[in-house]
């Protein structure tokens, strides 16, 4: 009988201390997500300041170069059509993005804006009867910097969404990430700094 009543109580023992195990393993995990998903978050707005912060660049760039003589106005059609297509696809600065197509149309979007807005700069180079102002090479030298800063903010959001994903995805976060309402993420592919694209360039001119 005391056999019995040992073996109960080893058995009784083992199933109170897995279930401490799985609540304490549960409470460790939950709180492991939400940081991780807060550093997501943060990365996220960072990235989006960034492509607004160059989108403001846009009506300036325009303006600047409507006031220069000779200047090709293709190319500022060009870019207000680029950035036209940006604010078609443009993401919630608060919701990190969970679709990856959607990101990608968007990730799309702002590389032909970052093409046509070099492209502005290089025409100065392209058309030596093209004199610019002070203006637009104030401007020129904002772009390059805030370009660098969206590389930068771009970079540390992918990081910040490899690493939530990995948890997410991996053990023992696959366990409890569901259950808890945590979802896998999207983020971009990686992209070299197209800012020493246009610093490059502008030395040249």
């Amino acid at each position: 009988m005391k056999t019995l009543i040992n073996r109960g109580s080893v058995v009784s023992f083992c199933v109170v201390l897995a279930l401490a195990i799985i609540v304490w393993q549960g409470v460790v995990t939950h709180e492991r997500l939400t940081v991780l998903e807060k550093l997501v978050d943060v990365a996220w707005a960072d990235t989006d300041n960034s492509y607004q912060y160059r989108a403001d660049l846009v009506p300036q760039f325009v303006k600047a170069a409507s006031a220069t003589p000779n200047f090709d106005s293709s190319a500022t059609a060009t870019l207000l059509q680029a950035q036209a297509e940006v604010e078609k696809f443009r993401l919630d600065p608060k919701q990190v993005p969970t679709d990856s197509s959607r990101l990608n149309q968007y990730d799309q979007a702002q590389t032909v804006l970052t093409k046509s807005l070099f492209h502005v700069v290089a025409v100065p180079m392209i058309h030596h009867d093209v004199k610019v102002t002070t203006d637009f090479r104030n401007l020129t030298g904002r772009l390059i910097n805030i370009q660098t800063n969206v590389a930068v903010a771009r970079n540390r959001f992918i990081g910040a969404a490899q690493t939530y994903d990995q948890y997410v995805q991996g053990f023992p976060g696959v366990l409890y990430a569901s259950a808890f309402g945590f979802k896998a993420t999207a983020y971009f592919p990686p992209q070299a700094v197209a800012g020493n694209t246009v610093a490059n360039a502008t030395a040249r001119n």
